[in-house]
Order: structure tokens, then C-alpha cells, then sequence
């Protein structure tokens, strides 16, 4: 595509698709809801929080916890749930603003198909981040607080941030990375161990959402989004993912170099950085469709190390 930006960067409506608040109106009624069998419901209300992306923001804390102190009790299973519950509110209301970018780039999503109302969305946002930060008041004021702001970031990343394309990479990435500071917090102490983890998440997720960004070209620039590769073009974006990449690799290496590591974390964490290399020489040749490929990759690596950590941390 070039660095050049595509007539939409200026003009959102250039190719009729709207990124605004949908009505009623543009979807099936509420009758047409009702009838349709449960079980398409209960699947399409399951795609629209993505429970199986939820699944690592629960071992985030997980991580965090157990890298400052064994054992469990009460604070461990509240901090577990509440970053999940968080995440799959923000999905949801991601999923409410993006319904006509979806029927470009993800027309099986649950709304642009018909099987989830945009007002069922919205109220799965609300209920879910209502039910998160009751969840966090247990654990005390500030885990409260934690758990609003990012109820609340989500909320404006899916409204606005996104569209500015780095700044909304890196407040996604930010909530993962936090996800593992959350549980350290929760026990007590942020240790530097934590530190290192944290910064391996944030660098990993950084080169998945900008790979991701490229995967959405189309839809993206049909809505008049200001991605980094929209602004900044293609190539630009997989430097970009290269060295998001190079630095997770990096930074992998850190918490063993210092012995803060064991040997499960040693061996998981070298599966993971083999896993970014094969990353690295498949942003290549970064289509839309090689993209994806990346986004896979790294989203494999991600979860090859966070369970290496958590494990690794449960040996010692």
C-alpha cells in the first residue's frame, strides 16, 4: 500500500460504512430474537465476550499472585475472576461499536449475524463490569479503583481510542500486561520478577495488535480508522511487528539471565522465543492473510509463556 493514506483517512463515510452508534433499526427485531433456537443464542452471547481470550487473563493474576507468595485464599479466587470479567465487558462494548466494521472484515461476529441485539451487548457491559468491580471493593479501595479504570478505558477504546491507531495498541496491551501486576498487588508486593513478566506481555501483545491491525486493513480503512498501517502504511507495520517481536525475545531472556527464573520457565520460555523467531521471518510478507498467520503465532507464544511462568512459579 506505500506509506500514502487511503482517501477514508480523511473522510470516515468515503465508503458508506459509518462507525457510530448503531440503531435498531439496521437488525433483526427483538421478535425475530426471541424465536431463534437457544442455542444459537447462548453460542453468540459466548462469541461476543470471547471466553477463550478471558482464559489468559485469568492466568495473568494467576502469575503476578504466585510470583510474590504460595498459597491460596479468598484474595486469589476474587483476583482471578475480576480481570476476566473485565475483558469480557470490554469485548462486548468493542463488539457494539465495531458492528459495521465487523460485516467487512467479521461478518460471523454475533451482532453483524443477527444472533445478539447491540442493546444486549451494552447491557453485558454494564453488567459484567457492575459485577467485576463489586468483585474488587472486596479486595479493598484501590483494586476497585484498578478494576473501573479499566472497565471505563475499554469502554473509550471501543468508542474512540481505537480509531487513533499506537495509542489504542497500547492501552489493549497495557490491560495485559496490568493483568499480571493485578495478582502481584493482591499478594502484597510487585516484584521486579513481575516487572520483567509484565513488560514480555505488553511487548508480545504490542506486536499481536499491530499484526492484528493489518489482518482488519480493509474493514479499518472502509471505516475511516487511522491505524498504524492505514497512516503509516504496510511496511512500516510489519518493522513495527518485527520489533515488537525482537524485543519480546529479549526481554524473555532477562528473568533467567538474573536467576529469577527456574527451569520449567527456562525450557517454555525458549519453545516460545523458537515460536517468535518462526514470527519474525513470517512478517515478511505482511498481507492481510500472512497477518493472521503472525497474530497466531505470537498469540501461541504468548500462551506457551505465560503458562511457563505460572508453572515455573508454582515448581519454586
Amino acid at each position: 500500500m506505500g506509506s500514502s493514506e487511503p482517501p477514508t483517512a480523511h473522510n470516515p463515510h468515503a465508503h458508506g460504512i459509518h462507525r457510530t452508534s448503531p440503531t435498531a433499526s439496521q437488525y433483526k427485531e427483538t421478535e425475530s430474537l426471541r424465536a431463534m433456537p437457544s442455542f444459537e443464542r447462548v453460542k453468540g452471547f459466548l462469541q461476543l465476550i470471547r471466553p477463550k481470550n478471558a482464559l489468559l487473563a485469568a492466568i495473568g493474576p494467576l502469575v503476578g499472585w504466585t510470583s510474590v507468595r504460595p498459597g491460596a485464599d479468598l484474595k486469589l479466587a476474587l483476583v482471578v475472576v475480576i480481570p476476566p470479567l473485565v475483558l469480557m465487558a470490554g469485548n462486548s462494548i468493542n463488539d457494539f461499536y465495531d458492528i459495521e466494521i465487523d460485516r467487512v472484515n467479521k461478518p460471523w461476529r454475533p451482532i453483524p449475524r443477527g444472533v445478539v441485539h447491540p442493546r444486549e451487548a451494552v447491557l453485558m457491559y454494564l453488567i459484567l463490569t457492575a459485577f467485576a468491580v463489586s468483585l474488587a471493593v472486596m479486595l479493598g479501595p484501590l483494586m476497585a479503583a484498578i478494576a473501573l479504570l479499566f472497565s471505563l478505558a475499554y469502554l473509550l477504546y471501543a468508542a474512540r481510542i481505537k480509531a487513533t491507531g499506537l495509542p489504542g495498541n497500547a492501552l489493549v496491551s497495557l490491560g495485559v500486561a496490568f493483568t499480571l501486576i493485578y495478582g502481584a498487588l493482591a499478594a502484597g508486593q510487585v516484584t521486579d520478577k513481575v516487572l520483567y513478566y509484565s513488560s514480555i506481555a505488553f511487548t508480545a501483545n504490542m506486536a499481536r495488535e499491530i499484526a492484528k491491525t493489518v489482518e482488519d486493513l480493509p474493514g479499518d480503512s472502509a471505516a475511516g480508522l487511522r491505524t498504524f498501517p492505514i497512516v503509516a502504511g504496510i511496511a512500516a507495520a510489519r518493522m513495527l511487528t518485527i520489533a515488537f517481536t525482537l524485543a519480546t525475545i529479549i526481554l524473555t531472556l532477562v528473568p533467567a539471565a538474573l536467576g529469577l527464573s527456574g527451569m520449567i520457565y527456562k525450557v517454555g520460555s525458549g519453545l516460545a522465543c523458537l515460536s517468535l523467531a518462526v514470527t519474525v521471518a513470517s512478517a515478511r510478507d505482511m498481507t492481510p492473510e500472512a497477518a493472521s498467520r503472525v497474530s497466531n503465532l505470537l498469540k501461541f507464544a504468548m500462551t506457551l509463556g505465560i503458562i511457563s511462568m505460572l508453572l515455573d512459579n508454582i515448581a519454586c
